[in-house]
């Protein structure tokens, strides 16, 4: 029977991220308007480290965004534009004759 340490070794363990060490730099970076590429280019030029773009993307949207991105609402300017021009029309009255 085979031994459980060797066992151990196929079992999936999960990974940390190898940016994870540049994670302050990453996010001052982004807090600064600094685009992904720019960050790529940081990564390569002074930390020696190659990673593409959807890799930047997916650990920036784990480690750095935790909420997701909402967009804002629409101002009610359109509704209230609707509302003005039914405020000029005539409104239609009921014909009094056919009540009770």
């Amino acid at each position: 029977m085979t031994d459980q340490k060797d066992l151990k070794k196929y079992i999936n363990t999960k990974k940390s991220s190898k940016l994870l060490p540049y994670k302050d730099n990453i996010k001052y970076l982004l807090d600064n308007n600094a685009s992904q590429v720019a960050i790529l280019r940081y990564l390569d030029e002074k930390e020696n480290i190659t990673v593409t773009r959807p890799t930047l993307s997916n650990f920036i949207k784990k480690y750095i965004k935790k909420t997701p991105y909402t967009p804002k609402e629409k101002s009610d300017k359109s509704n209230n534009k609707k509302d003005e021009k039914n405020q000029d029309k005539p409104q239609k009255l009921k014909d009094s004759i056919f009540d009770d």
